[in-house]
């Protein structure tokens, strides 16, 4: 009404103002995060792609993926069996993607999915629809690294999706509260049938409970030889909306260079195989000043002819630095030699290596 008594009286007749107050439009935390995400995801090399979230149960048969029955959203008139219901998982439609690339030819496939799943969570009523929408990232990684002639060929590994996903822990600083439980010690190993029992990993949330928000590892060989696939592939999953509650907004701040250089001394040793770089890595960091540490990493993995069956040998860098003086050989032969005794002190059966 005011539109129609505007035009017959005239638009020219309304003095042109502004309005009292501007208000510059506010970017929430969950739109950062995704934004964030999808450039993380971009940057690691994996294209985006976008699948319905229709499925059928033809389609999970395929890929050997179970779901639940009374749980799912399903369709009172699907147009086919192909879309019977919404997705629980988007493993099928990273999956089914893939396997239309390859046997169309493209045998180097990364790519990922932003979406939703649906299942239900409790009857319906006037303030909730009684289904669960949960964002979650799937990406799935096959085929050569480096797709050019020109360059060494290598493949992709277990180690190429867990850095993709670690980069991205590490880009919301979120990185302290996540931990890799082996997918055989996990409650996934009854439920998830995609994954290799002894190449994947569930991606746990520390806090007050252990809480699983995902996976990465090499599909099952019995789904590799199903999709008639000759190259390993590799899947992750993240869920969005958890790591997106231990998020936290913050402000960059500035921090002067150290003047003194940073100490790197490496150390070898003998372990039991199932004692997992974590722990190690608690130990010697318990071992060295705190105000020095500046953290350690491995660089070398073995197991030979010449190690003890049901152990390995590995080699890490200790790094070092005091941001108020330089360090002295005496102050750091006494950190290494505390960390030796640490280490001695946790694992009775350790050696150490020259």
């Amino acid at each position: 009404m005011i539109e129609i008594i505007a035009r017959i009286n005239g638009y020219d007749k309304i003095t042109p103002t502004l309005p009292d107050k501007t208000m510059a439009p506010e970017i929430s935390l969950e739109e950062k995060v995704i934004k964030k995400i999808h450039s993380l995801m971009l940057s690691s090399g994996l294209n985006e792609i976008i699948t319905s979230s229709l499925i059928g149960k033809p389609l999970l048969d395929k890929y050997l993926i179970s779901y639940d029955d009374e749980k799912a959203v399903k369709v009172c008139n699907p147009v086919s069996e192909e879309c019977t219901m919404l997705r629980q998982t988007l493993a099928v439609s990273v999956l089914n993607c893939m396997k239309y690339n390859y046997d169309n030819g493209q045998k180097n496939f990364w790519a990922y999915e932003l979406g939703k799943t649906y299942q239900i969570e409790k009857n319906a009523d006037l303030k909730f629809s009684g289904v669960k929408e949960t964002q979650v990232l799937e990406g799935i990684v096959t085929g050569e690294i480096e797709n050019s002639k020109w360059q060494v060929k290598s493949q992709p590994d277990f180690y190429t999706v867990k850095g993709i996903v670690e980069n991205l822990f590490n880009e919301f600083g979120v990185e302290k509260r996540i931990k890799l439980v082996p997918f055989e010690q996990s409650t996934l190993a009854k439920t998830h049938s995609v994954l290799h029992p002894y190449r994947s990993a569930a991606i746990c949330l520390l806090g007050k409970n252990l809480t699983t928000i995902g996976y990465i590892g090499q599909i099952h060989p019995v789904l590799k030889d199903k999709m008639k696939l000759n190259q390993d592939a590799f899947i992750f999953k993240v869920d969005v909306d958890a790591l997106i509650s231990v998020v936290k907004e913050t402000v960059p701040r500035f921090k002067h260079l150290p003047q003194f250089p940073e100490v790197r001394r490496d150390l070898a040793f003998v372990i039991a195989e199932n004692v997992s770089f974590e722990d190690i890595q608690k130990t010697i960091k318990s071992g060295v000043q705190q105000n020095v540490y500046r953290g350690c990493e491995v660089f070398d993995v073995y197991q030979g002819d010449n190690i003890e069956k049901g152990y390995k040998s590995i080699a890490v860098r200790i790094k070092m630095l005091d941001e108020n003086a330089t360090l002295t050989d005496d102050v750091i032969e006494r950190n290494m030699q505390s960390v030796r005794e640490k280490l001695q002190k946790a694992y009775a059966d350790i050696s150490f290596r020259e």
